[in-house]
């Protein structure tokens, strides 16, 4: 896991694959969009810090998700970890996941602390996100250019 200095950088992992490879779902992008979050609305800045991703993880983690086909973004920032993706379906996500757990995250995910959306409320959250609606400071402008 990262140290505390590096878990206040901001990091931003972008996979794209080609069309081709891509998972062909039959829904719109909008119904296809997973996240999955982690926040100080959720846990403890201790505990933020303790599941941050390293530099290295985040790199493996790029790469897993990469390979399997699968268009991803990982905002991590002090206060939160998100992870968005395109889902083509329940084995989609399952890769996510366990390229989640093969990239150095622990075995056993406090469960409670991590947030899933999908669709329209993972639309949702991602504009109150870069809108500074679910900062730790109401507002702060600095996450607009992160995300």
């Amino acid at each position: 896991m990262a140290d505390a200095e590096s878990t206040c950088d901001t990091w931003v992992i972008m996979t794209t694959v080609p069309h081709t490879r891509r998972a062909q779902a039959r829904t719109t992008a909008i119904e296809s969009l997973r996240a999955l979050t982690i926040s100080h609305h959720t846990a403890s800045l201790e505990e933020l810090e303790r599941l941050a991703l390293s530099p290295a993880a985040r790199d493996a983690l790029a790469r897993r998700l990469e390979g399997v086909g699968i268009d991803a973004v990982l905002l991590a920032t002090c206060n939160r970890t998100e992870l968005y993706w395109i889902s083509g379906g329940r084995e989609v996500d399952e890769m996510v996941h366990a390229a989640l757990r093969g990239a150095g995250e622990p075995d056993e995910l406090p469960g409670e602390h991590f947030t899933g959306l999908e669709a329209l409320a993972a639309v949702t959250h991602l504009f109150r996100v870069a809108c500074g609606l679910e900062s730790l400071v109401l507002g702060e402008a600095e996450i607009l250019g992160q995300v």
